[in-house]
């Protein structure tokens, strides 16, 4: 199981999970090895749902092999264009970097 720092409103997740028609709920989850409990959500081809806690996220996609990390990276990029739409903004560019970094610059409406 992975833990990230990444701290997300689990409300805003939501909305992005019912915009994109993803399973979600709050409850507790059982990884491989671990358990995590807080708002899941489930990603598309990943064996294991996403959870979120007051502590972080946390996921087991097996290095890649029970769930591509791309799915993740593209709920991230929804999530942040919701937190944007929540303060009157909205996304001009998306750049992934080398480094595996997002960049979004944003506008007000």
């Amino acid at each position: 199981m992975i833990k990230g720092t990444l701290k997300l409103d689990p409300r805003i997740a939501e909305q992005v999970c019912k915009k994109h028609n993803l399973k979600c709920g709050i409850g507790s989850i059982s990884f491989y090895n671990d358990k995590a409990e807080g708002f899941w959500f489930e990603l598309p081809g990943w064996r294991y749902p996403v959870v979120i806690t007051k502590d972080g996220i946390f996921y087991d996609n097996y290095g890649g092999n029970w769930g591509d990390e791309k799915e993740l990276i593209n709920f991230y990029k929804e999530y942040t264009k919701e937190v944007l739409a929540s303060a009157n903004m909205y996304v001009v560019q998306e750049n992934v970097n080398e480094d595996g970094t997002i960049e979004i610059i944003a506008e007000e409406y």
